[in-house]
């Protein structure tokens, strides 16, 4: 089985080198910069590769949904792990069908009881829409604010620690966290991020309410646009990195968070390099651009330069035809 190295991080523990880049999120909890997503990956698959990950890598997040149908499986890997429960950070989402105060807040205990947990670390709103409404429908907005309802009483009551959406746009963002009953901000929107689809309306929608981007799709499902792109491959071997860690390191540096799947444990171990390159201690080879950045410390930190990054951004076409997945700019 493939090694991740020996453990660099003070204080990590037997079963392997816990990864230390973490970002504060506004509810108060930190979370891994690094994790593993879990979308397609069967029982079997997660029974090898989360062991690993968590083992062997360090990794300690990682991202499910309820859609997937493999909390159980998940929840079954982290126990086998021999990793303890309050090392790792867990992720779920909410199906699309369970939007509405009551809903959601049921839908959430069920998770946990699929996942063999206590308490949940981030619970996401999957999707802005309610499924098999219509994504025009101005109803939506009103089922985001009352499942946004039962997630604030999950939080009051310990169920999550930290709660967030997905999908969500600046227009979706916006109408919640101006909605008098939002006590409590969304600490997270993952959402598809990758040097073909920025969405930088949605990012600075984000800076603006204090919001985490985590990025899923950070590879582009693999297109060869990105990981064939001359730039890409040029950058990459000049810092002795494959395409695919080079994208995963310019949203590091980007101050994205990066939740990469995989059912190979090769690619497990590879998508962890970008995270070990860029941490320095307490401090982050960040892009001076990037909202909070900090120098790195450790020798071993690389850092793209300026002109790098900006050669890798003016990759997105801007025209929303790098994006790869579910396009939620039609819902209302």
């Amino acid at each position: 089985m493939a090694s991740c190295g020996a453990a660099t991080s003070a204080g990590a523990a037997a079963w392997g080198p816990a990864v230390s880049l973490r970002v504060g999120l506004s509810s108060g909890h930190e979370m891994p910069m690094l994790g593993l997503g879990t979308y397609q990956l069967l029982p079997e698959d997660l029974a090898r590769v989360v062991p690993h990950a968590l083992g062997a890598c360090g990794y300690r997040l990682l991202d499910t949904a309820a859609v997937y149908k493999n909390e159980a499986a998940v929840g079954e890997a982290i126990r086998a792990s021999g990793v303890p429960r309050e090392e790792v950070f867990v992720t779920t989402k909410l199906h699309p069908k369970d939007h509405g105060e009551e809903r959601a807040y049921e839908a959430a205990l069920a998770a946990l009881g699929r996942l063999g947990l206590d308490y949940i670390d981030l619970l996401l709103v999957h999707w802005p829409g309610v499924a098999k409404r219509s994504p025009a429908d101005k109803g939506n907005a009103a089922a985001r604010r009352s499942t946004w309802s039962g997630l604030q009483r999950l939080v009051e009551d310990g169920k999550a620690r930290s709660i967030g959406v997905s999908n969500y746009t600046a227009a979706h963002l916006d109408d919640l966290c101006e909605w008098e009953g939002c006590t409590i901000r969304p600490a997270v929107n993952q959402i598809e991020v990758s040097p073909l689809c920025q969405q930088r309306e949605i990012q600075a929608a984000c800076r603006r309410w204090g919001v985490h981007i985590q990025a899923y799709a950070s590879l582009a499902q693999g297109s060869d646009a990105l990981l064939l792109n001359p730039a890409v491959e040029s950058i990459a071997a000049k810092h002795a990195l494959s395409p695919s860690q080079l994208c995963l390191l310019w949203a590091l540096q980007q101050g994205f968070s990066v939740i990469p799947r995989s059912r190979s444990t090769l690619r497990v171990t590879s998508n962890a390099l970008p995270h070990r390159l860029v941490r320095g201690g307490s401090g982050l080879a960040l892009s001076a651009k990037a909202d909070g950045a900090r120098e790195a410390t450790a020798p071993d930190a690389v850092a793209l330069a300026d002109d790098e990054l900006d050669a890798i951004s003016a990759l997105d076409p801007g025209d929303d035809s790098g994006r790869q997945c579910w396009n939620p700019n039609t819902v209302a």
